[in-house]
């Protein structure tokens, strides 16, 4: 069973989901990039703790973003959802919605997958080619993030 945004989401010709399909079907973009007054709350206005929390996000980014990829080679859906499930955490903690939210898509979906292999039925091709987007648009989103992270920052210093 796909999670309830995939299985509404249109296909594309080959019959295969596209990035922008996944995308508009999420709903994605309709949330905030960042949303700069929860990121400014949560360090109660401080840039500096702000960069310092943006910094550590940054190496949790690589790592986690590293592990899902790898994860995502070898079949390891539990392992996906987990890395996904980190990454949520850590860009929600700096108002990085729209990228939280897609992390929590691909976590929910990792584990979706993980339940039909653990139910012995095999994973197909279109439910693994629909973790590639997830990942796809990660990798997407978090050039976005940083874009707007960087501008929020030259906008507050001055």
């Amino acid at each position: 069973k796909l999670n309830d945004e995939a299985a509404k989401q249109p296909t594309n010709e080959a019959g295969r989901l596209t990035k922008e399909e996944v995308y508009v079907s999420a709903n994605l973009a309709s949330i905030q990039t960042l949303d700069e007054d929860m990121a400014s709350e949560q360090v109660s206005d401080d840039m500096e703790i702000l960069q310092e929390l943006h910094t550590m996000v940054r190496e949790q980014y690589k790592t986690s973003y590293n592990e899902i990829k790898q994860a995502y080679k070898k079949g390891d859906y539990a392992r996906v959802a987990s890395s996904a499930h980190a990454l949520k955490g850590a860009m929600s903690s700096l108002g990085a919605n729209r990228f939280a939210k897609l992390s929590g898509l691909l976590e929910n979906y990792g584990r979706e997958l993980q339940a039909i292999i653990k139910a012995g039925t095999p994973v197909t091709e279109d439910q693994t080619h629909l973790v590639s987007i997830y990942i796809a648009l990660m990798a997407g989103e978090w050039q976005e993030y940083l874009t707007v992270f960087q501008d929020f920052i030259k906008r507050t210093a001055n």
